[in-house]
Formats: structure tokens, C-alpha cells, sequence
């Protein structure tokens, strides 16, 4: 994922800069239309300084990621196969498959909305518990009351 995009804005950032180019020779040329010489620069400026901000969030995300790698004491891996390390570790396909609940577990895991904790309870056969002001309480508890 993270490498796609670094790839996109580096090719973003090169097409970018083929362009300034052809855009100064454009202007370098007395034959041009007095409307593009006051409008195309402006356009460019403004593309130039959102095309800095991409690149920069773009190293921020890939310094992020790597420091959150090395906390994790892992080797550097691309961030789709760490994604889905997680996936697997929290939502394997073993406890999901053939159950009997896909009704249940296509709603929960797989319209492309967030999953709460209820759905891993389920998933993973814990008792369901009901969490009220940061304490926790258990089913059978909460109906005796």
C-alpha cells in the first residue's frame, strides 16, 4: 500500500517537473497568449506547493512506519504484508470459515465498516460482556441486578 504510493508521488513529483519545464519554455516564448502567461504560473505555483506537501507527508508516513517497525523489532516488509499479518493474527480465516455464522461474520467483518470488540468475542467464542463507564461486566452479572 505505502509502497504504491510512494511510487505515485514520486512519479507525481518527476511529471511535475517536466512540466515547469515546458511551462518556462512556453513563457520564454514572446508569441504567447497574454491569458496563459497570467494564469498557467499561478495554476503551477499552487500545484507545486500541494505537490511539496504530498512529498513531505509522503516521508513523514515512511519514517513513521519504519520507526513503528523497528519498535516492533521487525525486519523492513512491505505495509500490505504487515497489514495483513494483523489480519490474520486477529481475524483468521480458520475461526471465521464454515461456522455456521455468515450471517453474522460477512455484516461484521467484511461490509468495509469497523468491527468492534463484539464481533471478536464472537469470532473468537469469548462471553460477550457489556463495557459501561470503563467497567467491564459480565453477561450473567448484569442480569441478576
Amino acid at each position: 500500500v505505502l509502497e504504491v504510493l510512494d511510487d505515485d508521488v514520486s512519479a507525481l513529483q518527476e511529471e511535475f517537473v517536466k512540466t515547469q519545464a515546458s511551462l518556462q519554455a512556453i513563457l520564454d516564448d514572446a508569441a504567447c497568449q497574454q491569458a496563459f502567461v497570467e494564469r498557467v504560473p499561478a495554476e503551477m505555483d499552487e500545484a507545486r506547493i500541494l505537490i511539496d506537501e504530498l512529498v513531505s507527508l509522503r516521508c513523514t508516513v515512511k519514517e513513521s512506519y519504519s520507526s513503528l517497525l523497528g519498535f516492533l523489532h521487525m525486519k523492513p516488509l512491505r505495509s500490505s504484508e504487515f497489514c495483513m499479518l494483523w489480519d490474520d493474527l486477529f481475524l483468521p480465516g480458520d475461526l471465521m470459515v464454515n461456522k455456521g455464522k455468515d450471517d453474522y461474520f460477512v455484516p461484521a467483518f467484511c461490509c468495509g465498516e469497523p468491527f468492534r470488540l463484539q464481533h471478536l468475542q464472537v469470532l473468537w467464542g469469548f462471553p460477550c460482556q457489556q463495557i459501561s463507564l470503563g467497567i467491564e461486566v459480565d453477561d450473567a452479572e448484569s442480569e441478576e441486578e
